[in-house]
């Protein structure tokens, strides 16, 4: 009894199913090909928001304990400008209880940091204020990025130096990014 064959590949001629062949692996390469491209530039992305990330952070922490915390206007137009790019979510400055200082958006001043970043928590908020580097992390998904670093706040009349420190904040989405 003579069973079928599964793929007839000798039935064919030699002149159709040997350019068949190459032109499978030619597909197959492109593919590979492409995809490597693909998660090169998305790891390349990542690398290049990370650093970005980390400049303004100390760009913003150098600028706040210049000014000690009393020239604010300069502190929130430099925040205008980073808001300029539509990967960055979040861009603020707290001071020692979680109190925003300086936001992009200027609805957020006043308020507490804790109720408008809903990822940012008082543990995570009172453990970066114990840090003297910055703090950056990334979702799983690496698509989305926070920095946070501490800054020093004003001294009190009195003291040589303060003890209380305060926060910036930078977060940045990189979803439109990655999908395009």
């Amino acid at each position: 009894m003579a069973y079928p064959a599964l793929f007839p590949w000798h039935r064919l001629p030699l002149r159709i199913w040997l350019p068949a062949v190459v032109l499978g692996c030619f597909l197959l390469v492109i593919t590979v090909s492409v995809l490597n491209g693909i998660q090169t530039r998305r790891e390349m992305l990542l690398r290049e928001s990370q650093e970005t990330l980390r400049l303004h952070v100390a760009r913003l922490v150098r600028l706040a304990e210049r000014e000690q915390g009393g020239d604010v206007p300069d502190i929130e137009a430099e925040i205008a400008h980073l808001s300029t790019d539509p990967k960055l979510t979040e861009a603020l400055l707290t001071d020692g209880k979680g109190r925003i200082i300086a936001a992009h958006s200027l609805a957020w001043r006043g308020q507490m940091v804790m109720d408008k970043v809903p990822y940012f928590d008082e543990a995570h908020f009172s453990q970066a204020l114990m840090q003297r580097a910055h703090e950056l992390r990334v979702s799983p998904d690496q698509r989305r990025l926070q920095v946070v670093a501490s800054y020093a706040l004003p001294a009190a009349p009195g003291e040589l130096r303060s003890r209380q420190r305060g926060l910036v904040l930078l977060a940045m989405n990189l979803s439109t990014a990655y999908d395009e």
